[in-house]
Formats: C-alpha cells, sequence, structure tokens
C-alpha cells in the first residue's frame, strides 16, 4: 500500500523521485535510529509518539508545520485523544496519522459491586484505585490488564494519559502509582508539555 501511493506521487510529480525503504516492525526503531545516526537522507517517516518525541529531542526531525503551514487544516480531522501524537510540546504538527484505532473497557460489575463501587472508573485516578480497592478486599489478584504487546495499545495509553479520561473506546491499564513503570510514563507525558 505505502509502495502504491509512492507510485502514485512519482506519476504526479515526474520532477521528483520518491524511493521508499521498508524496515521491518519489529527492529523499525533501530532501523529507523540507524539512519538517523549513519546520516542516510531520510525526508519522510513514520513514527509513533515514543519515537516521535525521541527523534526530535535528538534533532532528527522536525514539525512538518515549520515547512508546510497548509498541514493544519486537518486538525479539525483528529479526535481529541489522537491530537497529542500529532503535536511537539510547542504544539506544532509533526505530522498527520497513518493508523490509530480504540479498544475497549472491559469491566466486570460484579467485581466492582463486591468491592463497594457504584459505577466504572470515569478518570486514570479512579481507575487506580478502584483497582487498589478491589486488590486490597481479595476480589480479583490482578484487577486490570492489557496486553502490552500491540502497537496501538501504546497510542491508546497515551492518548488515556493526556486525556485522563476513560469511557468504552479507551484502552486501560492498572499500575501501582508506585511502580517504576508508572513513574517513567507519568515522567514522560509531564515530559511532553
Amino acid at each position: 500500500m505505502i509502495q502504491d501511493n509512492v507510485n502514485k506521487f512519482n506519476a504526479k510529480h515526474p520532477d521528483i523521485d520518491v524511493h521508499m525503504t521498508d524496515v521491518a516492525q519489529e527492529t523499525y526503531c533501530e532501523g529507523a535510529l540507524a539512519r538517523m545516526l549513519g546520516n542516510v537522507p531520510t525526508d519522510v517517516m513514520y513514527a509513533d509518539v515514543s519515537q516521535q518525541v525521541a527523534f526530535e529531542a535528538a534533532g532528527y526531525v522536525v514539525p512538518t508545520e515549520d515547512y508546510f503551514p497548509e498541514i493544519r487544516k486537518y486538525e479539525k480531522d483528529f479526535t481529541k485523544g489522537y491530537w497529542p501524537g500529532v503535536v511537539n510540546k510547542e504544539g506544532k504538527m509533526i505530522g498527520l496519522q497513518y493508523y490509530g484505532d480504540y479498544t475497549g473497557l472491559w469491566y466486570n460489575p460484579g467485581h466492582l459491586q463486591k468491592a463497594g463501587i457504584h459505577e466504572p472508573p470515569k478518570t486514570w485516578e479512579d481507575l487506580l484505585d478502584q483497582c487498589l480497592k478491589m486488590k486490597q478486599k481479595g476480589i480479583a489478584e490482578f484487577p486490570c490488564g492489557a496486553f502490552f504487546g500491540s502497537y496501538g495499545f501504546w497510542q491508546t495509553l497515551y492518548a488515556l494519559l493526556e486525556c485522563s479520561i476513560l469511557s468504552s473506546q479507551h484502552t486501560v491499564i492498572c499500575l501501582i502509582k508506585t511502580t517504576t513503570s508508572y513513574s517513567w510514563m507519568r515522567r514522560a507525558h509531564s515530559s511532553r508539555h
């Protein structure tokens, strides 16, 4: 599909010759980083939010908006939860999204009821508090979980941290507030603002 888009672009703009280099998803970050460190000319690339932040901080990528201000016309096409993934700390658009999805929050109403909880969580903090309450009462050893291997999981988690609102459209994960992972995610999130 990507090569097809490159072919269409090249046909429409015969004075420009775009070449695509494919890097496997499993080694994409390492491959992209090798290109940057090796000064391999790279005009356009894919990057998830974590790569975007790291690559921009290292000076490997620049906001698309600096060179193509017209990109702002696409702002209205983004849902609130995905907007943080296309802008940098200064609010400039880095690029456009190629992929995004939402996953659901599934919960066990019986577990909530046993814990004395009358409604599902509405914020990140509510989720953590409810999970701790269920764990402390012995209702569930692992009150909440997520599949970490999913590419979309990390995008959705970032959207969750950014918006701090949960609904049936967001993936959630329960991390105890004292864990290293939770602290790292909060620091990473805070560094974006």
